[in-house]
């Protein structure tokens, strides 16, 4: 997949509002932003629904997804309030991850049903097999909080944590240490806290520190009017800098550039194996931005959906390619006899079956 970034004319740039969150049954120390808003939405896998930030539209804080005190009977009880899980029902979160620049975070998902886990716009985990374990990879482009959105499906009969996990009361959990398997348990740290220190509705108030002098080579390399490192490849069109990755990196501004444009092309889907329909095609984005001087981009090249070697039918999706915040979606994988319609194209192409 091919990624660029040139500079082209102004755009404007809008800044969202969050509303400040009301007290709830958090410890008495807790920032007045702990934890993460929870909404309650139709369908099984809702992935689209949008993830409410405030009461007053139907949200609640809570100190971490649902999960992590889902109890035998398939309820939660937090605050005095018991709330127990519907049919066909996705329960969403949304807010910010206190993370370390530089770490790779695994994610695992040991959950009754289905989970699917964004950070920074990128999907980590997008899994809807019950009872089964299934991992993703996060690896920050600096120190501080990181917007994620989870989601949590049920389809019928039970709900939540389950085998290794269920006694520990968690079915979403992250480590640092590589381990790619469920056991041991107490490897694994829940995505829950009512302190604040991990989960926060709205951004912290953390400073990130001075960036490292830029590599003096690649400064030395430099060609006429270039005024950002980065990319595999970097030349002049007409009076435009274009920076093209073909694999990850960081994209970052030795200067500023009022107006960047940035074309993001997602990874292709995998075809359906047996009567199968061609994979989905990877989604376009082409945004402008401006960028500080400093400021650097995080940059993910999504590839094309790969063959899982234990289930040849599995129509895994393309990966998508991140510029930051900024996300084109990996096509659906192609449909197949055995798992049925394929999935949409990247950033709404429909299915193939």
């Amino acid at each position: 997949m091919r990624f660029s970034v040139r500079s082209v004319l102004p755009a404007l740039l809008a800044a969202a509002a969050f509303a400040a969150p009301a007290a709830d049954d958090f410890p008495t120390n807790a920032p007045p932003n702990a934890g993460l808003w929870q909404v309650r939405l139709p369908g099984e896998r809702n992935k689209s629904d949008p993830i409410a930030t405030n009461e007053a539209a139907g949200a609640r804080r809570m100190p971490g997804p649902a999960m992590a005190h889902v109890t035998d009977d398939d309820t939660l009880r937090w605050g005095g309030e018991t709330l127990r899980w519907q049919l066909h029902e996705t329960w969403a979160y949304g807010g910010y991850m206190f993370m370390t620049g530089g770490v790779e975070y695994v994610f695992g998902k040991l959950f009754d049903d289905s989970v699917l886990l964004r950070i920074d716009g990128r999907t980590v985990i997008d899994h809807g097999i019950w009872n089964a374990f299934a991992t993703g990879t996060f690896v920050p482009d600096q120190t501080g909080w990181h917007e994620i959105e989870i989601r949590l499906g049920n389809i019928d009969g039970d709900v939540g944590p389950w085998d290794a996990w269920r006694p520990a009361r968690f079915g979403l959990a992250f480590n640092t240490a590589g381990l790619r398997s469920p056991r041991p348990v107490s490897a694994w740290t829940p995505l829950r806290d009512d302190t604040g220190a991990l989960f926060r509705t709205t951004p912290g108030d953390w400073v990130p520190p001075p960036l490292p002098p830029p590599d003096p080579a690649a400064v030395a390399a430099m060609i006429p009017g270039q005024l950002a490192l980065g990319g595999d490849e970097v030349y002049r069109v007409g009076r435009d800098i274009v920076h093209v990755f073909r694999t990850d990196g960081v994209f970052r501004a030795l200067s500023p550039i009022p107006a960047a444009r940035v074309l993001l092309v997602g990874g292709g889907g995998r075809g359906g194996s047996e009567i199968g329909g061609g994979g989905g095609g990877g989604g376009v984005l082409d945004a402008t931005l401006g960028v500080a001087t400093n400021r650097r981009y995080r940059v993910v090249v999504g590839a094309g959906g790969r063959t899982n070697p234990k289930d040849r039918w599995e129509r895994r999706p393309g990966g998508d390619t991140l510029f930051g915040s900024l996300a084109a979606r990996g096509g659906g994988g192609g449909g197949s006899w055995r798992y049925g319609p394929g999935g949409a194209g990247g950033n709404g192409g429909g299915g193939a079956n």
